[in-house]
This record gives C-alpha cells, structure tokens and sequence, in this order.
C-alpha cells in the first residue's frame, strides 16, 4: 500500500498547480484509424499557460488527462486516466532538439482494464517514441511494452499539409513488427489564430 498512497499523493500535489494559472486553448485534434496510442475515434484539446502545458484525451474505452511544466526543450507531466473502467497514473517527459524528440512515457494501474481494484497498483505500460521531423514529413520508431505482454516496436511515418492557416490534416502509418501488421491512421487539428483583435478564451 505504500506505492499506492505514494503515487496518490504525488500526482495530487504535482496537479494542485493547475488552479494557479490561466489556461488557453492552443490547439484541438481529432483522430481516426489505429497507431501506438489510440484505436478508433479519438480526441485530444491542449492548453497552456506561460510554462505549463494540459492535454485532455477521449475516445470509447479510455480517457486521461496530463499535466505539468513545459520548457524549451523538455516537459515534465503527471498523468493519470481510466482505461476500461480501471484507473491509473504515471509520469511521461517528453525531449525535443531541433527537428528530433523523443517521448518516454509509464502507467501504473489499479486492478486490470475492465476489473478496477483499489489495492497496489501493477505496472500498466511503458511507451517510449522517438521522431524525426523533416518539413511535413515525420519518421518514428515507437516500443510499447504493456502489462507482461512481449514489447512492441512500431516504425512509422505521417505527413501533414495545411488546409488554410487554422485546419492541418494528417495521414499517417506504423507497422507493428509484433503482429506483423500495419496501422493506418487519419487525423486534423485545429489551431486558434494568435492575432491581437481575436485573443484565446481562458479556462479555469
């Protein structure tokens, strides 16, 4: 039990942050298809505030949210969600340098998915990304390690084009070497214009 209330009370006070700042809308994203993070329909807003970054993410079977501080080169998140029914938490830190990043992010959960329990949490996932980004073009390598599941590495490849100044599409593919198989994926985001006359609404 002392990893449970360690983990509760950690994310607890790394998220107390959020009341002190106002937020703004930065950028929404929906999402179709399957690739190392999601399956099916998916949806993700992001706000942020001088130095902290919050991403809310939602489809049918799971939703999360993270939280945390953003610098030049790094974020720092606590993350927490409910995946099946069954709830969990964990660190992610995120590195960018020029046109490369990398994403290394873990998830402890309470019970299994489907079959909540409230007792020690057993390791969930480790995912770990790294992208090479060129104009429109990205080039990424992904190892998903769930559960006591053998790891799965995943390369793949997204382009994006603008639809005009607020509407960008994506087309994306990964291939899991695991299942032998690939995974297709189609999203758009939008981003809110940044003129002074239009300023973005504030939250919370």
């Amino acid at each position: 039990m002392k990893i449970f209330f360690a983990i509760i009370i950690a994310f607890l006070t790394f998220s107390s942050d959020i009341n002190a700042e106002k937020f703004k809308f930065s950028e929404a994203k929906l999402c179709t298809g399957k690739n190392p993070f999601f399956s099916g329909f998916d949806s993700k807003i992001t706000l942020k505030s001088s130095n902290k970054i919050l991403m809310m993410s939602l489809n049918n079977v799971r939703g999360n949210t993270r939280f945390g501080y953003s610098f030049s080169h790094v974020n720092i998140l606590a993350t927490g969600g409910v995946q099946r029914n069954a709830p969990w938490l964990g660190p992610e830190v995120d590195f960018k340098w020029k046109n490369i990043s990398t994403l290394h992010w873990f998830g402890w959960i309470f019970g299994q998915e489907g079959f909540p329990k409230w007792e020690n949490p057993s390791f969930f996932f480790a995912l770990n990304a790294i992208y090479f980004n060129f104009g429109n073009i990205s080039l990424s390598h992904t190892i998903l390690h769930k559960g006591e599941e053998k790891s799965n590495n995943m390369p793949g490849l997204s382009f994006q084009k603008s639809i005009n100044k607020y509407f960008t599409w994506t087309i994306g593919a990964d291939y899991s070497l695991k299942n032998k198989s690939p995974l297709f994926n189609l999203g758009i985001k939008f981003v809110p214009p940044l003129t002074p006359s239009k300023k973005l609404p504030k939250f919370m």
